[in-house]
């Protein structure tokens, strides 16, 4: 295996490491010559020390490498640890070749604003975490507020009492056309996404209300009481989100984290902010991101077939003709011929 580049990541390389922390190191490699001529390259190669099933402990070193292909198509979707890879700095870098440094001089070519990959994650932490437990906490509120009205009743007969629920976080009051042939408005109230007409009984209200707050689950509902939160995938997004919203506004990233950010990450992990103030922190940040995706100058996307496909396939011929061609001049001009067919001027 040849090492393109091999790099300290993870906690320590944000800065958010603990005496707890496991060493985690990322990197690049060139598959075998005959792997590669086979289609047998592997994608990625996991040498980590824990070969069992338990939890690591700071003694466990991980280490990951990505096949050049690979690493090359996880930049193009906006990965971020192929990004945090691209921006590794120069010190915490344990080995690399002169590839990784041709790499490293197009960087700013490498970066693109397509962070899908970024707010992806971001959503799915927000979702599992976050943004859930604060819905849960408004829809509760909800609930009990109509609990005590007739099950009979429609919502307009106690829509006076429900307006003053309009300060909740992701309840709102709206108006929409009763049908598409008429001008007339009702009013509507939406709970977390789901709305209910003034026209439809509390009954129904509360028991769709109910079954909504059921079936975000118990993880949920122990977040609304600041209990049983993964606060380490917490920070994570937290984090991955200030990194995107850098990324977007600069085009390159910051490692170890900035201090103001970092100091944020430190104290989410750790538990040591209220998830009452967390939720809220970290869906704006979604949202942040979400818009400087929009607005950013970064190109759009990365040239697919300049680094992905032409850049990996000269920098795997380079490899072949050394170990396979030097010894013949025949087979020398014949791969000259091959390589003139991808041409890549970088």
């Amino acid at each position: 295996m040849d090492v393109v580049v091999k790099c300290l990541a993870g906690s320590h390389l944000f800065g958010t490491n603990t005496p707890q922390s496991d060493k985690d190191y990322k990197g690049i490699y060139l598959p075998e010559t005959k792997d590669i001529l086979l289609g047998k390259a592997k994608n990625s190669l996991n040498l980590g020390s824990n070969k069992t099933n338990e939890k690591n402990t700071s003694e466990d070193i991980d280490v990951e490498f990505y096949s050049l292909q690979k690493y090359m198509n996880m930049l193009a979707e906006g990965q971020t640890v192929a990004l945090e890879l691209l921006w590794t700095p120069e010190h915490m870098i344990i080995e690399k070749s002169p590839l990784w440094d041709e790499i490293v001089s197009h960087r700013y070519e490498l970066t693109h604003k397509k962070v899908t990959a970024f707010v992806g994650y971001c959503r799915t932490q927000a979702n599992k975490y976050g943004v859930k437990g604060s819905r849960m906490g408004s829809l509760k509120k909800v609930i009990t507020h109509l609990g005590p009205a007739p099950k009979h009743l429609k919502l307009k007969d106690v829509w006076s009492g429900l307006e003053y629920l309009h300060s909740l976080d992701h309840v709102e009051f709206t108006e929409a056309s009763a049908n598409k042939d008429s001008e007339e408005m009702i009013k509507m109230i939406e709970v977390c996404g789901r709305k209910f007409h003034e026209t439809v009984k509390v009954g129904y209200a509360l028991e769709a209300m109910e079954k909504l707050y059921d079936n975000y689950g118990a993880r949920a509902k122990k977040a609304e009481l600041n209990e049983g939160i993964d606060w380490k995938a917490l920070s994570h997004a937290y984090r991955v989100c200030t990194q995107a919203i850098e990324l977007l506004d600069t085009g390159k990233l910051t490692l170890p984290l900035p201090k103001d950010a970092l100091k944020i990450v430190r104290q989410i992990k750790l538990g040591e902010i209220n998830f009452k103030k967390v939720a809220p922190m970290l869906e704006a940040k979604v949202e942040q991101v979400v818009e400087m995706e929009a607005e950013s100058h970064l190109q759009s996307e990365l040239d697919y077939k300049k680094w992905c496909e032409d850049f990996v396939v000269n920098k795997y011929l380079e490899k072949i003709d050394g170990e396979l061609f030097d010894t013949d001049p025949l087979n020398s001009v014949t791969h000259s011929r091959i390589c003139g067919r991808f041409p890549f001027t970088g």
